[in-house]
Formats: structure tokens, C-alpha cells, sequence
């Protein structure tokens, strides 16, 4: 095509920005996320681009019919230049009400019908020669021409307005401020040229307009992708195709950047935080977490490996409600890629708060089964071991008395009695004082009063008899009264068990027995010299079965210590005990 290379210089402005655009366009396929807002941005760059080639041919044109010509192809692009405008400033700013069809019909049906017309009836589009810009479109008033300026017009201010607004209602100067601010002024002085020098001047003025709003454009398509690529604030839901789905699910849906700040939170999640979606992104994420732990947990565990590229699911974890109150979760955290970006992980928590207490009052349930279990079986044995120790006691004992005082009456009655009589006779007060002792062991004393200590008196009586045992006590700051009777049943029975392992197996010299009584807690420590063992090899006999069962039937902790040639020490912590109601 022949061209008139005395306005080369001029078409250059055109064309430069024109191949910038060019560039832009490729920077948002290649390097930002994907979402709706960059692709109506990618349009209007595109709109532009194509407004720009219009402006740089036509001033190189050496006919009108020419300029007319590439006006009708290219017209598409300053035409829809407006709308996409209006339309990217609102889905920017998220004005969820002309998201529908009817906002994108008012939006983009004037542009349709304007096309149409112009296109129809470019033959009658006037130009004129300028000796600086080449062929100038001049506008008719009172035609189509003035009509859809005007409505051009009108597209810009509204969608200046809409991002200066959307900026200022920001509250917090963070990234997303900026952000706001720098594409509100981006559109702001392209538009308010292009109204001046291309609307008022021809159709208010009458004096020729100055094509240079093309060119200025892309004032606004850099400072858009400068803020953007600086502030990194997209709307991230939009990375998501469900994210209408996500925005109404019953779920705790939250989306972490990789700097660790919350960039999306569904309705549900705002809730639990009690702040709207835009508050939320001021807080730290660690405020999600019941406590430090927790946070740290999760980071260390689920985050920084799902940044790395891998998937978690089912991780059970606790987070804090406005109102302070602890709530059970399940989360899933999936890693959210958009256009080889990384955006950051999404966080899909659902409340097990219920289930969690399900399950704990089961727990506790269960527990309690237990204890009524093993309550009644140690009633069984308590009630066993008095019947054997009567049995010994009243009959056995009663037997071999009887026996003695025969033998006694045949020594008396015989002459000359044989000589194993007396040993016999020695050998039954053995037996009936073996008896004796093993039936009050059996038997366990009252307790109903003030008796535990009399009782724990006796049992150190009996295992000093043999007199190789040297025995301390430390009772003085233990209130009986205080203290329910079945525990002090079990707390003699522990010490009666451990006394006897002592004797039987530790070759001890000395016995510590101590029973503290500190507020709701009452703690038994039984220490002895003896030799010792090694805890980790020696298995649980009965003796230290039935030990730890006792004590947990009073939520006790029994505990030992021990060491080959160290000695032993065992201790249980009652906690919880209550004073006894009259």
C-alpha cells in the first residue's frame, strides 16, 4: 500500500505503543494467573492495540477512501475500548450485580448495535486532512457519531468512578490499596484526555480534534500490569472454577498466599473469623490456630510440603472462633497453580467439633464402664478374701485349737507320753499363729472412720517383726476426713502389696512410707535400699497389675522408678480428691 511518509513521524506514535500493547498482552498469558479479570484486560489491550494500528494507518494514508477503508476494520477496537473498560473496572472491584446477563447486556449491547451502524454506514464517515495527524475523523453532530461518543464517554467515567470509589473504600493501606490507586489513576488521565481532546473539543468546541488517545491508553494498560505484577493482589478465588460453589459450601475454605497471608476466605470462614472477606487478608494467618502450637504444627508439617508440591489430607487440627472458642477441624490443603503461578495452598477445613465430642463422651463412657467393671471385680475380691480369712480364722484355727487341746489332754492322761507331743503341739500354735496372720491380711480393717492410719500402723508393725527392716513414716499431713473410704481401702491394699515385694524381693534395709495430702491431690511415695531392677526388662506382674488398677479407679497414676542396685521408688498421684459430705 502506498503511504505518505511526510506523517511517518506521527504514525510512529501509534505504532510504538502499539507493539508495547502487543507486549503486555503476551506478559498476561505468560506470567500472571489466569481469571476473569485478566482476560477482559487482555481484551481491552487487545481493543486498544487494534485502535492503535487504526490511528498509525490512517495517518499514513493517502486517500480518505483509504482511511475510511482501515477505519471500518479497525473500529472494532476503539469502539470496544469503553465497555471492556466498564467491564474490567467492575469485575475488578467485584460488583457482583452486573455479573449477570442483564448488567453484561447494558454493558455491551449499545457497543453491538454501534458497531452494526457504523460499520453499515462508513461511507459516510467524513475525514478530513490534517498537515500533522494525516487523516482526521471528524464526528457529526446531531448523527450517530455524537451519540456514540458521548455513550463512550459516559463507559470511561463510569468505570473511573467505579475504581477511584473501589480505592478509597479500601480502609487499610496495604497492597490491595495501592494496587486500587494505581489503576484508578492508570484509566483516570487516558480518559480524562480523550474526553477532552476527542469529545469536548469537536462536539462542544467546534475545533478539530487530537487523535492522541490511542496512545495514551496504554498509559493505562502498564500501570495496570505494573500494579499487578508489584502488589500480586488478584482476586485468587477467580483461579478456582468452583469458586461460587466454594463461596456457599458448608466447609471452612480459606486460600494462604505463599508469604503466609489469608488472600480468600468463603463466606463460611468469615463467619468463624467474624470479619468480611477484605478484613480477613489484614489478619495473620496464624490467627486461624487455637494456639502457637498448633500454627507451627501445620506450617512444619502440611504447608511448607504442599508449597513443595505435595497434597495433605485428613490432618486434624484446632482453630479459634471470634468468640475464643476452640473448634475441631479435618483439613485438606491442595496446592492452587494458575498459569505455571503459584498462587498459594487452599485450605478446605470441615467442623469435627461434633464428631470430637461424640467420641470423648463415648471415651468417657467406656471409662466409666471400666471403672464399674473393675469395681466390682476388687468388691469380689475383697469379699473372697473375707470369706477365706473367716473361713481360716473361725474353723481352720478352731480345728487345730481343738487339735492342740487334745494333744494337750493326752499328754496329761498318759503315763508315759511320746516325745513327739510337744513338738507336734508346737508345730499347731505355728500353724494357728500363720493362720491368724494371714486372715487379718485377708480381712482388711473397717475404714469407715479415722482408721487408715492405724491400719498402715499395723502393716509396718508386721513387717518390722522380723527386725532386719528399719521403717520411717511421714503421715502428718494427711486428713483422713477428707478422704472416701473405698480409697482408703485401696491405698492400704497398695501399701500391704508393695510391702510385701519389698520383703519377698528387694533385700532392703530401709523403707520410706510418705502420704502428702496438697489441696484436691494426695500423693503415696513408698522408697526402699534394696537391690533394685531394671524396669525396662521386668514385665508387669500381678501384683503391680492390680497396684495400677486400684489407683485408676480413683483417676490415680502409679509410677516406679527403679535401677539394678538403686533401690525402688513407687509413687501415685490421686488428683481430684473431693472432701467427703456429711
Amino acid at each position: 500500500m502506498p503511504v505518505n511518509t511526510e506523517n511517518l513521524g506521527f504514525a510512529l506514535l501509534a505504532f510504538i505503543p502499539a507493539l508495547m500493547n502487543a507486549g503486555i498482552i503476551f506478559y498476561i498469558f505468560f506470567r500472571l494467573p489466569r481469571s476473569r479479570t485478566t482476560d477482559i484486560l487482555t481484551c481491552f489491550v487487545f481493543g486498544v492495540l487494534l485502535w492503535q494500528l487504526e490511528d498509525g494507518i490512517v495517518r499514513v494514508c493517502l486517500s480518505a477512501d483509504t482511511a475510511r477503508f482501515w477505519d471500518s476494520v479497525f473500529c472494532i477496537g476503539w469502539l470496544g475500548m469503553a465497555p471492556l473498560a466498564l467491564h474490567f473496572a467492575v469485575r475488578y472491584t467485584g460488583l457482583t450485580a452486573w455479573y449477570s446477563r442483564m448488567g453484561l447486556f447494558l454493558i455491551y449491547g449499545p457497543f453491538v448495535v454501534f458497531e452494526v451502524l457504523y460499520v453499515a454506514n462508513n461511507k459516510e464517515a467524513h475525514f478530513y486532512r490534517d498537515g500533522h495527524w494525516g487523516w482526521v475523523s471528524d464526528p457529526r453532530i446531531g448523527t450517530t457519531d455524537e451519540l456514540q461518543r458521548y455513550w463512550m464517554s459516559l463507559m470511561i467515567i463510569g468505570a473511573v468512578f467505579i475504581l477511584i470509589r473501589h480505592a478509597m473504600r479500601l480502609k487499610r493501606k496495604d497492597a490491595r490499596k495501592y494496587q486500587a490507586w494505581l489503576i484508578a489513576f492508570g484509566i483516570f488521565i487516558p480518559g480524562l484526555q480523550g474526553i477532552i481532546t476527542q469529545v469536548f473539543f469537536p462536539l462542544v468546541l467546534n475545533i478539530p480534534e487530537i487523535p492522541v488517545t490511542s496512545t495514551f491508553m496504554t498509559f493505562f494498560s502498564l500501570l495496570t500490569i505494573i500494579a499487578f505484577s508489584k502488589y500480586k493482589s488478584l482476586n485468587v478465588s477467580e483461579s478456582i472454577q468452583s469458586h461460587t460453589l466454594l463461596e456457599n459450601l458448608n466447609k471452612i475454605v480459606f486460600i494462604i498466599s505463599p508469604e503466609k497471608k489469608i488472600v480468600y476466605c468463603n463466606l463460611r470462614a468469615c463467619a468463624m473469623l467474624g470479619v468480611n472477606e477484605e478484613d480477613a487478608s489484614s489478619l495473620p494467618f496464624s490467627r486461624l490456630f487455637h494456639n502457637a502450637h498448633e500454627y507451627n504444627r501445620y506450617v512444619s508439617e502440611v504447608f511448607n510440603p504442599v508449597i513443595r508440591g505435595k497434597d495433605s489430607n485428613n490432618y486434624a487440627s484446632a482453630f479459634l472462633e471470634h468468640g475464643r472458642k476452640k473448634i475441631d477441624v479435618l483439613v485438606t490443603s491442595r496446592l492452587v497453580v494458575n498459569n505455571n503461578v503459584v498462587q498459594g495452598v487452599l485450605l478446605v477445613a470441615s467442623d469435627i467439633s461434633d464428631h470430637i465430642r461424640i467420641l470423648r463422651e463415648l471415651e468417657i463412657e467406656r471409662m466409666r464402664k471400666e471403672k464399674e467393671i473393675t469395681h466390682a471385680v476388687l468388691l469380689a475380691q475383697e469379699k473372697e478374701r473375707k470369706t477365706i480369712g473367716g473361713e481360716l480364722h473361725d474353723n481352720v484355727n478352731q480345728i487345730l485349737a481343738t487339735s492342740k487341746l487334745y494333744l494337750n489332754m493326752m499328754k496329761k492322761e498318759s503315763g508315759n507320753p511320746h516325745p513327739f507331743i510337744d513338738d507336734v503341739s508346737t508345730m499347731i500354735e505355728n500353724a494357728i499363729s500363720e493362720i491368724r496372720t494371714l486372715s487379718h491380711s485377708l480381712i482388711p480393717p473397717s475404714l469407715k472412720d479415722s482408721e487408715l492410719t492405724e491400719a498402715l500402723d499395723k502393716i509396718i508393725h508386721t513387717a518390722g517383726k522380723s527386725g532386719s527392716l528399719n521403717i520411717e513414716k511421714d503421715l502428718g499431713s494427711f486428713d483422713e476426713n477428707t478422704v472416701p473410704e473405698k480409697l482408703k481401702l485401696n491405698i492400704y491394699r497398695i501399701v500391704q502389696e508393695q510391702f510385701n515385694n519389698i520383703i519377698k524381693y528387694a533385700h532392703a534395709n530401709t523403707i520410706h512410707l510418705k502420704l502428702v495430702q496438697q489441696g484436691e491431690k494426695l500423693i503415696l511415695k513408698i522408697r526402699d535400699d534394696g537391690v533394685g531392677f531394671d524396669t525396662s526388662q521386668r514385665s508387669e506382674g500381678v501384683g503391680l497389675t492390680n497396684m495400677k488398677t486400684r489407683a485408676s479407679l480413683h483417676n490415680g497414676k502409679l509410677r516406679i522408678v527403679s535401677a539394678p542396685g538403686k533401690g525402688c521408688e513407687l509413687t501415685v498421684l490421686f488428683e481430684n480428691v473431693r472432701p467427703k459430705i456429711a
